[in-house]
């Protein structure tokens, strides 16, 4: 997780399963970097990507919320588009979300 031109970066390893304690890892993480101030979020989602329901879950939370403006979802495979839109519209997020293939186009919403 890094900061980029004013864009929180959040790029997942290949084969992964993120459980519940790699996603709080992850959303401290996050909050630290931030040092409190509100950013727009790129989440970069590899090909063969696994998360938990409990994972799922907490990324809905009140704490996964702060310092987040709205969140970009980078995916390069349909099979990943569909269940990332799949994650957006079941937890209902809270702030802007979106699925893009092209990181170009989610800067470009990011920064709009």
């Amino acid at each position: 997780i890094y900061l980029d031109n004013g864009i929180l970066i959040g790029e997942y390893c290949n084969n992964t399963l993120v459980t519940l304690d790699i996603a709080k890892e992850i959303i401290e993480h996050r909050i630290k970097i931030c040092d409190g101030k509100n950013v727009v979020s790129l989440c970069i989602i590899p090909p063969k990507f696994n998360i938990t329901q409990e994972a799922k879950m907490y990324f809905n939370s009140d704490r996964a919320y702060e310092c987040i403006d709205k969140c970009a979802f980078l995916v390069n495979t349909e099979i990943n588009r569909i269940l990332v839109l799949a994650f957006i519209n079941f937890y209902k997020r809270r702030k802007p979300a979106k699925v893009f293939s092209s990181k170009e186009k989610a800067t470009r919403w990011l920064l709009s």
